[in-house]
């Protein structure tokens, strides 16, 4: 995720991470142990309202969004982020008129 949100922050596209479960301290640890930590923010939902605001059925969760704040895209489960078609669908939105 780190890689695509460098890819295309200059381009107006932006990755929000939604913890649902771990405290700040223990996402602080986990995310310590990668060999550079995220730059996107990461915020948490340890309530659930932002699961439930958008039907989240299980995790991982991505989902896209695009200018209008429409949902576009959704895939449970993990995902490689370093694909072309990844790419694609995201210059796509960031080009939507």
């Amino acid at each position: 995720m780190e890689a695509l949100y460098q890819r295309f922050k200059t381009k107006g596209f932006t990755i929000l991470a939604i913890n649902q479960w771990e405290t700040p301290d223990r996402v602080f640890i986990y995310t310590g142990e990668f060999s550079a930590p995220p730059t996107f923010p990461i915020l948490f939902d340890q309530k659930g309202v932002i699961a439930d605001m958008f039907t989240v059925k299980g995790l991982p969760t991505t989902i896209l969004v695009n200018k209008k704040g429409q949902v576009v895209y959704r895939a449970i489960g993990g995902r490689d982020f370093n694909h072309p078609e990844v790419d694609r669908i995201i210059l796509d939105l960031i080009n939507e008129k």
